[in-house]
Order: structure tokens, then C-alpha cells, then sequence
């Protein structure tokens, strides 16, 4: 690019279209070089190079041989552009500087010229005119812009004004401001961790401003130009505030980010800092092809197929069908084996499955934001002491006046931080474990000479130290301390330690769970859940202050938490069932820590059953008796269900608050009272609650005008048992009163003819349930099931739960459990009416018509591609059970939330003679988990082995978007139930 710049006379031989080809054709090079797998900070510094060559040539051009025009004005590199780094399609932050009063008219047309050009390229550009007073007076007033023009550069124009811009800036911007600007970028480091994530370790992280990131590393080459005068990490390791170990990790790392940041642009063909599941897995595969140049095979290759495909079907974990089929064998999961170890030979990602070859990128990706986070955390603390070198006359002094100090086991207290007395106090590693304990007791935070000393020292942490009695039993005297285990289990991991200690726990660090409902890596994830347990023992949120009272009752807190701790540690040994790898690893500490035999048998208790709670709240039908006996069977005692419940609050709201909605929260504890009640009570319990049709009917007689006789037996004589189980009389009051509106609406002589088909709707808000309840009222037919959720799927309505009751003269009941798309549990009118009308419309409908419009008109998506395009697919789970449930057959589903999602699953049952007798629909953190249950033929399971495999397949093409009804089954002519 130089080369045809510098060549003689060009520049004035050259057109403006001559000058953006020779961009266009350097910037594919560049896009050459990146994808050959070049560093990330050179292709940035190269981008950079380019940029700087393209603006010079432009300000040539346009100033010709008018230099006059010129005269006056210097064209500065600000922000990343001015660092020398810049992305693909990064902003191009310019600063036009000019010394005088006022702008020349000849350098404000040049500086349009040159804006109107840089936007024609289609470059996002950030620009100023200042003057040099202008200059510095805002950068002392904004500490951003302050910020931008740290790092700035000469571009072209006159380079006096520059450098008489350089000298002043330090001068009267930087001396004598290193304390607030050094507080104000700590303060602003905090903000961006409230905006983007507190953690390293998001689903979703945001690679510039989010921890760990880019700006993390970019922070601490501001604070060196304001302790000395450079933007250099060396700096910073002469100073002693970096070591040369640490400085290298960050140039790496930085690196690698760079790199990624590249390919994000790329892949989105604009700027893109969130790094979506959808982006995780396009990168992996880039990377791959990068790094790996024996995987580079001719195009139509396996390899090269596999690290094409995206979330296919063979990437989904689904049962076999012989498992699906019959029903006599036990579930046994079939999923794509996972490696010990994920393979990464430099960077690429080999991994034929997209989900584990993305999951290998982001544990790369964590590892490496969080030893940025880590690094650049120490190194602020090390600051922290030069910012009151000043006050005391004497660096690393935090006062004149000696320090109160106290002396305990080999550390020093002073001023709430804890500092080792001598850097010989781990010659006794088990000081290392008392260390968290005197802090955990004290509130005190750890100096950075304690945290390198203990880093220094993990190699200490032996067999022998995992066993040693004394120190197994400060641990778990740290564990019963309730409201303060999860701050210092934290600092344990940060440190290094507690993987070391608790191996079982280690194997978790930076593993990313490719689920929908987690936000974090599960070692993330499992901190996040003992500090929610924490905040119960003083919290003031009235819906969390049952659970407070059962925490404060529990006996030994300990094993609650080591059971948290211990939970997910199964998803790292790398079998199909976590929870089953988590109770053997569980019984492997417990027998390290020499836990006696009762508390032994909590804990292993207690993580075998961590999900049981919230499962089969969500997924089971809580009005059926056969739900409570089978879950009371595995729990047995109240105490072990009082701390369930609290592990299973802690696992949602850990995963992310929006994970624990006022619906689930209704359904978990609507589980643990009617469990609880049944252990104390036994087989009674049934009996007090049993459902005496006569007894309700008097009760009901009690609640209607008198005239309501004869429409009390024909409901009560031809309603299925189970609606009088399951629904109070003051709703079947309702019930009947929408029923005798249903007749009466249809009983008009004028009336039009399809008015009959119309049906009756109820809508009753339950705000402190979380939902509306939608009652509908009319006649059974072919597809019924499948219009009301196309209506409220037209209308923008999420459906919870469903309830389908059908009387004997084909009347049907059917109640559904509604939120608005905004987790709104009150519906505005407007998607009432929308609703209802489009019911009406598709009610009025023929079954074969009905299909064509659902095929044209009403789908919301279109084919595969669309549905692989979205950001939230993931992993996706399809079971079809028969040993669940006494009397029907279970069909439960896993998968990403979409549009139209139940109307396919709906769709996809409807075949031959299956009937649904009740839904719970879920959905939670964009993911769907419905379940069905459904009777075949003469009200019986569905056993048919033919049956169900063609079940399988409808449905999991109703999972894909793929759904279509086979040709010979639409024209069996064979009556379709709901």
C-alpha cells in the first residue's frame, strides 16, 4: 500500500475512485490475513496503517496544490484508532485541531470534504473540530473524551500545532490529576460491571466492555500514562505493579481477543461486541480452520461438512428411538460423547458437533478473560497505595500515623485488611485454609501480598492436605458460618484454591453449560447460587421470607451449602447424567472429609435430588395424586424437603432472576405443601382432600340462582372425574355461567350459521398468581386444540399450563394459564380482542382448508435456515414416557422458545387417535419445557410401538420446523381427536 502511495506524483495523478479500489482491494488483503490465522494485534495495527495511508492520500487530493488550505490544521488519531487498533469495522475517531480562534472557511470545507469521502466508504466515523484551548478545557470537564485523547496521534496536516498540543496536554490535563482520574476509572469500571455483567462469565459476554474484556487491559495503559508517561505494560513492570510473568499473559490474551473481535466483525459484517450463542459457534469453526491447516480439506469433505453444519439434527440429545419405543425398556440418553479434555492445538477447535466445538472456544474464552480479569485486578489494587503518595510523602503508606494493628495465627490485621506477617507462613499450608476463615469471621479483604502468597503456594495442597482432618474440619466450620460462604468460597476460586482443594469442584472452572437457562459457566453459576443462599438469612423481599424462616431453622447449614457446591459438579466428568456423576463425586468428598455416616447421607441426598424439586413442579401435573405419592417417595422427611426447596431457589434464581418467576415460584411451592402434608399425614391426606361430587354440588347449588337445577346435573353427571379433583366450586360456578352464556349466544334465530361453531371465553386475572386464566367453551372437534393456539400465538399470548376437559355430549372445556410475550401476568384489551377474533376466524374454518391456511399464511417461520439462525438455539430434549404415570403416556419436550412453537407440538400429536388430556407448558430464559399428557385408543397409554416411532418423528420435526402431516395419514379419512 505504501509502495503505491510513496510512487512519484501519484498522489496528484490519482481520482477519489482510484484512491477507495486500492482501500478496497488492501482491506480484502487484510481479511487474507486474519484468515490465515495472523495475530490479532497486527492485523489491527496493519488495519490501522491502511487507514492512516487512506486519510493522508484523501486530505492530499482534496487540498490539491492549494496548501494554504492546510495551513493551521492538524488531522489527529483519537480512541482505539489513535492506539493503532482497529477492528474491521471499528469507528474512525479523527480530531481536526487548530490553533487560531477561529477555523479558516478553506480547512471547514476541507474537513467536509474529507467527512463526506470517509462516509461515501461507508466508515463509521467519530469526529471533532476543537481548538487547542477548547481542547483542553473540555478534557478536564469530561473524563471519556479525556480518555479518547490520551493515546492520540499525528495523522497529516500541520504537525506544529500537534506537538505544541502534546506538551500542553500533559501539562494542564494530566499532572496533578492522577488521584481523580485514577478513581474516576475505577468507578467507571464498576458501572460498565453493572451494565454488561458483573462476572467473566456470561452466556453471552460482551468482548469490549465486558469483564475480562478488552477495555480491562485498555484501563491499565491509561493509568500508566497518568504514573508516568507512556501507554506501556512495561511500564508498569519496571514500576513493580506487573511482573513479567503476568505481563506476557496479558499481551497473549489480549491478543486472542483482538483476534475474535476480528472475526465477530466479519461474521456480522458490522460492528458486534456481543458474542451470541449463534456467533460462538460461527467463531469456533473459523478459528478452527485457521489453526488447523491438516483440517482444511477440499470443499464437500467430511471435515468440511461438519465444521459447516450448524445445530442439526444429530447435534441434538434426543432418546433412541428403541428407548422411545418401548415401553418396557428403561430411558437410556444417547448424546454425542464428550472428550476428557477439550481439544485445542492453538486455537482451533476440532470438535465435529457445533455445541461441543463451541463449548471448547468459550472455555478457551473464559479462561482467558478471567486471568485478564484477575491480573488487572491485582495490578489496581497495587495502585491503590501510590494514589496517597502525596498526602503521606512516602510511597506505599496508607497515613502518617502508624496503623492500628493486631497479630493472629502468622497474619496482621490493619484497617479490615489481612496481610501474612512474614512470606514464610505457608511453610504450614494449613494456614492457608485458616487465612479464609480469620477473613470470613473478621469481613476482612485479603492484601495483594497475601493473595500472591497464596497463589505461590497451591502447589502445597497435596493428598495428604485434601485429607488432613484439622483443615477438613475448618473448612466446614468456614461452610456453617450461615450469610457468609459464598463471598469466601469466591475468593477461594479467584485464588486458585478451591479447585485445588475440592478437585471435583476445579474440573468445573470456565465449563460452559450450553443449556437455555443458564447465564453463566456452571463454576460461575454454582457461586452465584451459595450467595443467593447467603442473602436469604437477612432479606427483607417479602416473597423470599418463607424460605428465610426455613433456612434460619436448618440444623447444619454446612451440608446445605457443601451440596450447592458439590451439585453440577458432575458436568464436568463428562457422562450423559450429571446428577448421577455429581452423587458419586459427592460420596468421594464426603469420605475425604470423614463426614459422618447421617450427614454423608444429606449430602449425597441432597445432590441427587437438587432439580427433583423444580422438574417435576414444572412438569407434572400437581393435581394428580399419583405427582405427590411419587415425589413424597423419594424425599421421605420434611427436614430434607425444607432444604431442598432452598437449593431449588438457589439453583434458579443462580442461574438468573429472571429464571424464577412468580409462575414457578406458585408451582414449586404448591409441590412442597402438598408433599409435606402427605408425609405427615399419609394416605389421609388424600382422603381429607378427596373430592366428594356430591358434597361439591351442594356447595355449588349454594353459589347459583335456583334456576341453574337442571344444567347442575347434566355438568355433574358428564364431567370427568378428574375436573372435580382438580377445580374449586367457585370456578365451576364460573364455569356453568360461561356454559349457559355459550347456549345462549347460539340460541338466536338470526344468527348466521358458523355461529355455532363459535366458542365462549372467560378471561380472570390472577395477578398474584403471575397469569390470567382464559376458560373456553365449545364443541369438540377436529383440530380444536390446534386453533386456540393459533390464536393466542396470533395475539402475542404465552401459554403456561392447559387443562383440557371434554363432557360427554362433546362440549369441552378447556382452560388455559396465560402471560403476554412480556412475562406481563395482565393482558391489555387489545390482545384480548386480537385473540378472540382470530379464534372466531379460524374456528369458522374446515379441517383441509384450515391446514392450508396454517401452510401459507400463518407460520412465522419458514424453513430450517430461519430456525438455525436463531441466537438462542441450543441442545434440545425429547422424551416419550410410559413409566412416569399410572394411566397416561408422558410426552416431554426441550427446546428453543419460538413463535408458533406449541400450535406445531399440538400439530405434531394430532395423529390417528391420540388424544392430550392436559399440558404444562413452560417457558423459562427463551427456552420451552412442555410436557403432555396424552391417551391413545379406548382412553388407554400409547403403547404401539409403530405408533410411537412415528410419534418420535412428528415431533421432532415439529421441534425443527419441519412439521408437515404425511400424505397417507391426511388421507385416512380417520376422525383426529384433539
Amino acid at each position: 500500500m505504501k509502495s503505491v502511495f510513496k510512487k512519484r506524483n501519484l498522489h496528484e495523478e490519482l481520482s477519489l475512485e482510484q484512491i477507495k479500489k486500492i482501500y478496497h482491494y488492501r482491506e480484502k488483503e487484510l481479511y487474507q490475513l486474519h484468515s490465515k490465522g495472523e495475530s490479532g494485534r497486527k492485523v489491527a495495527q496493519k488495519r490501522s496503517d491502511l487507514i492512516d495511508i487512506l486519510l493522508k492520500s484523501i486530505f492530499i487530493f482534496f487540498i490539491g496544490k492549494k496548501k494554504k488550505f492546510a495551513q493551521g490544521l492538524s488531522v489527529v488519531a483519537i480512541g482505539g484508532y489513535g492506539r493503532g487498533e482497529m477492528n474491521p469495522y471499528s469507528d474512525i475517531d479523527i480530531m481536526f485541531l487548530y490553533e487560531e480562534k477561529e477555523l479558516l472557511p478553506e480547512s471547514e470545507q476541507l474537513i467536509s470534504s474529507i467527512l463526506m469521502t470517509l462516509w461515501d466508504l461507508d466508515f463509521r466515523v467519530g469526529h471533532s473540530t476543537r481548538s487547542l484551548e477548547e481542547v483542553f478545557t473540555y478534557a478536564n470537564q469530561e473524563m471519556l473524551f479525556k480518555t479518547a485523547v490520551l493515546e492520540c496521534r499525528f495523522l497529516t496536516g500541520e504537525k506544529k500545532i500537534f506537538n505544541i498540543f502534546k506538551k500542553k496536554f500533559r501539562k494542564i490535563c494530566i499532572l496533578g490529576q492522577e488521584k481523580n482520574y485514577i478513581q474516576w476509572r475505577i468507578e467507571n469500571i464498576r458501572k460498565l460491571r453493572e451494565r454488561y455483567g458483573t462476572s467473566v462469565f456470561m452466556q453471552e459476554p460482551h468482548i469490549k466492555l465486558g469483564t475480562g474484556g478488552l477495555r480491562d487491559y485498555q484501563n491499565l495503559l491509561w493509568i500508566s500514562i497518568f504514573h508516568g508517561s507512556k501507554s506501556q505494560l512495561k511500564y508498569l513492570t519496571k514500576r513493580k505493579f506487573l511482573t513479567e510473568k503476568e505481563r506476557k499473559k496479558l499481551e497473549k490474551n489480549y491478543d486472542f481477543l483482538l483476534k475474535v473481535r476480528h472475526e465477530m466483525h466479519y461474521q456480522e459484517k458490522r460492528v458486534q461486541d456481543q458474542l451470541t450463542l449463534r456467533l460462538q459457534g460461527k467463531v469456533a469453526t473459523k478459528l478452527a480452520r485457521m489453526f488447523h491447516t491438516d483440517l482444511l480439506r477440499k470443499p464437500g469433505s467430511q471435515m468440511d461438512a461438519a465444521l459447516d453444519s450448524h445445530f442439526d439434527l444429530s447435534s441434538m440429545y434426543t432418546y433412541s428411538p428403541a428407548s422411545k419405543c418401548s415401553p418396557a425398556l428403561p430411558h437410556q440418553p444417547s448424546r454425542p460423547p464428550r472428550h476428557d479434555q477439550y481439544e485445542t492445538s492453538g486455537l482451533g477447535y476440532t470438535q465435529q458437533s457445533m455445541i461441543r466445538r463451541s463449548e471448547a472456544f468459550m472455555k478457551n474464552y473464559y479462561e482467558i478473560t478471567r486471568e485478564i480479569y484477575l491480573i488487572t485486578s491485582a495490578v489496581l489494587a497495587r495502585l491503590q497505595p501510590p494514589l496517597n503518595e502525596k498526602e503521606t510523602g512516602k510511597l506505599g503508606s496508607y497515613s502518617k500515623k502508624k496503623k492500628k494493628e493486631e497479630k493472629l495465627s502468622g497474619f496482621v490485621i490493619r484497617e479490615g485488611v489481612l496481610f501474612p506477617e512474614n512470606p514464610r507462613i505457608f511453610s504450614d499450608p494449613e494456614r492457608m485454609m485458616k487465612s479464609f476463615q480469620i477473613a470470613q469471621v473478621g469481613s476482612l479483604q485479603f492484601s495483594s501480598e497475601l493473595n500472591d502468597l497464596i497463589k505461590r503456594n497451591l502447589s502445597k495442597i497435596s493428598p495428604r492436605f485434601q485429607k488432613s482432618k484439622e483443615i477438613s474440619t475448618i473448612f466446614l466450620t468456614i461452610l456453617s458460618r450461615k450469610g457468609d460462604v459464598g463471598p469466601i468460597l469466591r475468593r477461594m476460586h479467584d485464588l486458585g484454591f478451591l479447585g485445588k482443594y475440592i478437585p471435583e469442584f476445579g474440573t468445573l472452572t470456565c465449563l460452559v453449560q450450553h443449556e437455555f437457562y443458564h447465564l453463566y459457566t456452571a463454576d460461575e453459576h454454582t457461586l452465584v447460587c451459595l450467595e443467593k443462599i447467603d442473602s436469604l438469612l437477612f432479606t427483607t423481599n417479602k416473597k423470599l421470607v418463607r424460605y428465610s424462616k426455613l433456612f434460619k431453622n436448618l440444623d447444619d447449614p454446612s451440608m446445605l451449602y457443601l451440596a450447592m457446591l458439590l451439585h453440577d459438579t458432575g458436568k464436568g466428568a463428562n457422562v450423559s447424567h450429571h446428577a448421577l456423576a455429581s452423587v458419586e463425586l459427592a460420596k468421594k468428598v464426603a469420605l475425604r472429609l470423614e463426614l459422618s455416616e447421617e450427614r454423608s447421607n444429606l449430602l449425597i441426598t441432597l445432590v441427587k435430588f437438587h432439580a427433583e424439586l423444580a422438574t417435576v413442579a414444572r412438569s407434572r401435573d400437581l393435581d394428580d395424586t399419583a405427582t405427590i405419592i411419587n415425589f413424597a417417595k423419594k424425599i421421605k422427611t420434611v427436614s430434607l424437603l425444607d432444604s431442598l426447596i432452598i437449593l431449588t431457589l438457589a439453583d434458579g434464581m443462580g442461574a438468573s432472576d429472571a429464571h424464577w418467576s412468580d409462575w414457578k415460584e406458585q408451582l414449586v411451592w404448591s409441590l412442597y405443601d402438598q408433599t409435606k402434608r402427605y408425609i405427615e399425614l399419609g394416605k389421609t391426606f388424600f382422603e381429607k382432600n378427596h373430592h366428594d361430587r356430591d358434597a361439591i354440588k351442594r356447595i355449588v347449588q349454594q353459589m347459583v340462582p335456583e334456576d341453574f337445577g337442571q344444567e347442575i346435573e347434566v355438568h355433574f353427571k358428564q364431567m370427568p372425574e378428574r375436573y372435580f379433583k382438580t377445580i374449586e366450586p367457585s370456578r365451576i360456578k364460573d364455569h356453568l355461567q360461561l356454559f349457559r352464556s355459550f347456549f345462549e349466544q347460539r340460541m338466536h334465530t338470526n344468527a348466521p350459521q358458523w355461529h355455532s361453531l363459535a366458542a365462549e371465553i372467560e378471561w380472570k386475572e390472577n395477578r398474584e398468581s403471575g397469569y390470567t386464566e382464559v376458560s373456553i367453551c365449545g364443541w369438540d372437534r377436529e383440530q380444536l386444540l390446534e386453533r386456540y393456539a393459533a390464536a393466542f400465538l396470533a395475539a402475542g399470548i404465552n401459554i403456561l399450563s392447559a387443562d383440557i376437559f371434554t363432557r360427554q355430549d362433546q362440549l369441552t372445556l378447556d382452560i388455559f394459564r396465560v402471560t403476554s410475550v412480556r412475562a406481563d401476568p395482565m393482558l391489555t384489551e387489545k390482545e384480548k380482542k386480537i385473540m378472540e377474533k382470530k379464534l372466531q376466524e379460524l374456528l369458522k374454518l374446515q379441517s383441509h382448508k384450515l391446514q392450508d391456511r396454517f401452510d401459507k399464511n400463518f407460520s412465522p417461520l419458514d424453513n430450517i435456515e430461519s430456525l438455525n439462525q436463531n441466537d438462542t438455539m441450543g441442545p434440545s430434549y425429547l422424551f416419550i414416557d410410559n413409566q412416569s404415570h399410572p394411566s397416561h403416556t408422558l410426552v416431554e419436550v426441550e427446546t428453543a422458545d419460538r413463535e408458533g412453537l406449541f400450535y406445531d407440538l399440538v400439530g405434531a400429536l394430532h395423529y390417528h387417535d391420540i388424544s392430550i388430556n392436559c399440558a404444562r407448558i413452560a417457558t423459562e430464559m427463551r427456552a420451552a419445557f412442555d410436557t403432555f399428557y396424552i391417551l391413545g385408543s379406548h382412553e388407554k397409554k400409547v403403547t404401539d410401538k409403530e405408533t410411537l416411532a412415528v410419534l418420535h418423528q412428528r415431533l421432532l420435526r415439529a421441534i425443527l420446523k419441519e412439521y408437515s402431516i404425511p400424505q397417507e395419514i391426511k388421507k385416512d379419512g380417520v376422525k383426529r381427536n384433539r
